[in-house]
């Protein structure tokens, strides 16, 4: 049974989704570079705060905070995976055929490709304090549990790197503003909670 979400004004959402049959499909450089373009892309066109994200081989977690009171999040990933799933496949159609085999499926029409599990992902809202921190020290720590790093802050593709202070990130992530029900607007400036 799929989770449901709510768009609810003051929540953050803590996002989850895989890569099609898990591949590892952001082990490429240039996949997690064109997945933070769309990340980013994303971000300035729908208006939503990025409070910690995660690329790993074969999924993702983002931690987002939508600025206006009226959003939609079967939109916001749909506006992520979309883009990206067709930069990807460009790409690879034009320099790793060999890599699409493993993301063929059968379409109601045919082969298709696949870049991501069906579905939504999961979502979760994020109402209080506490669970956002958590959210952030789960995220970020995800290389570490994978035994993929020894510290998060040595994985590149990671919020724990901009957190750390790094400067070169592959893409910034906003300040943790909260306040606990109270709307959230863009212009608003909030206390930076420590999740430390």
């Amino acid at each position: 049974m799929r989770r449901r979400s709510f768009n609810l004004a003051g929540h953050a959402h803590f996002l989850t989704f895989s890569c099609y049959r898990r591949s590892q499909i952001l082990v490429d450089v240039s996949a997690r570079t064109l997945l933070a373009q769309s990340l980013d892309a994303a971000r300035q066109r729908l208006g939503f705060g990025l409070w910690a994200y995660v690329f790993m081989p074969d999924h993702v977690h983002l931690l987002l905070m939508p600025y206006e009171n009226h959003y939609s999040m079967a939109v916001i990933p749909k506006q992520v995976k979309g883009p990206f799933a067709k930069q990807l496949v460009a790409d690879w159609k034009a320099n790793h055929e060999d890599r699409l085999r493993r993301l063929q499926a059968e379409g109601p029409a045919g082969p298709v490709i696949r870049v991501w599990q069906r579905g939504g992902g999961f979502d979760r809202n994020l109402y209080s304090h506490e669970r956002i921190c958590r959210a952030v020290e789960y995220i970020e720590s995800n290389p570490v549990r994978k035994g993929l790093v020894a510290d998060p802050a040595d994985w590149v593709w990671s919020s724990a790197q901009a957190r750390a202070g790094v400067a070169d990130v592959p893409i910034r992530v906003d300040p943790i503003c909260w306040e606990e029900r109270r709307e959230i607007k863009r212009s608003e400036q909030m206390e930076v909670p420590d999740c430390r």
